[in-house]
């Protein structure tokens, strides 16, 4: 016999149907195996009130996908929308992402720089904070202790929701930035984020390891499109050390991770 721990179903719109029970329930009528329906209440949490919302919205759902989580089943709606092409802002608001702060970010007009800011700095103190217990918790995890492994689990569960809730609270800070300069936002286009062996020292490889690029980019694309504002990726090669007023690229210029000193004299 073979049997699955954790299961997804994936259910397109002929599968299944959403409407409401005669006590006004929310439901999903699905079918899985031919010939035999079955009903999925919904609860009318936090959750169905984000789902709602995006209906009123004008968003519409294609498919779900049943999962096991928790112990419970779960219903993931898939959302679609069309939007407008975004428009070309008036002035650039750049998006830098490192380990110390999550997202250091400048707005320039020609040669000028009109806001500079460096969020999400609890991010990476959270995370540190977050990897020493792991690790106390591993070490009695390796003793038989079944206490420190349930404790894993759930530890492993509250760094992803902080990680992604501050992902996008980060996000939305730099997209009422973006609105209030009239920006378009760049951003560098990083790929294989994670450290090649013996590239950095331990310490420094778990630093750029626990930077959560994906999912703020992920986050800052999906806010973006909504709010028709221009996201551009640009090649990350040399962009920490280029001077934007004069154009000269130095590894002097770069004094500090968030010093930058050039020899024309701007100092950002």
């Amino acid at each position: 016999d073979i049997e699955f721990k954790k299961v997804a179903v994936r259910l397109t719109e002929r599968d299944y149907r959403f409407g409401n029970t005669k006590r006004d329930n929310p439901v999903f009528a699905a079918t899985v195996i031919k010939g035999r329906r079955f009903a999925l209440p919904v609860r009318k949490d936090g959750s169905w009130q984000r789902f709602s919302s995006f209906i009123k919205e004008g968003y519409a759902f294609q498919s779900i996908i049943l999962l096991e989580k928790d112990s419970h089943w779960a219903i993931q709606a898939v959302l679609k929308k069309g939007f407008p092409e975004p428009k070309r802002g008036m002035s650039i608001l750049g998006v830098d992402v490192g380990s110390a702060n999550l997202a250091a970010i400048s707005v320039t007009k020609g040669n000028r720089i009109l806001r500079q800011l460096y969020l999400g700095r609890k991010v990476c103190h959270k995370q540190r904070q977050i990897s020493n217990r792991r690790t106390r918790l591993q070490s009695l995890a390796d003793k038989g202790s079944h206490r420190a492994m349930l404790s894993l689990n759930k530890l492993k569960s509250y760094e992803t929701n902080y990680t992604k809730t501050e992902c996008f609270k980060t996000a939305w800070k730099i997209i009422r930035i973006t609105k209030q300069f009239h920006s378009s936002i760049s951003i560098e286009k990083l790929r294989n984020c994670r450290t090649r062996r013996g590239q950095f020292n331990k310490k420094a490889n778990r630093k750029v390891n626990r930077i959560p690029y994906f999912r703020l980019f992920q986050a800052l694309k999906s806010i973006a499109i909504r709010e028709q504002i221009e996201v551009i990726e640009v090649n990350p090669r040399n962009t920490s050390r280029t001077c934007y007023r004069c154009g000269s690229v130095s590894r002097n210029n770069r004094k500090t991770q968030s010093l930058f000193k050039c020899k024309c004299g701007l100092i950002v």
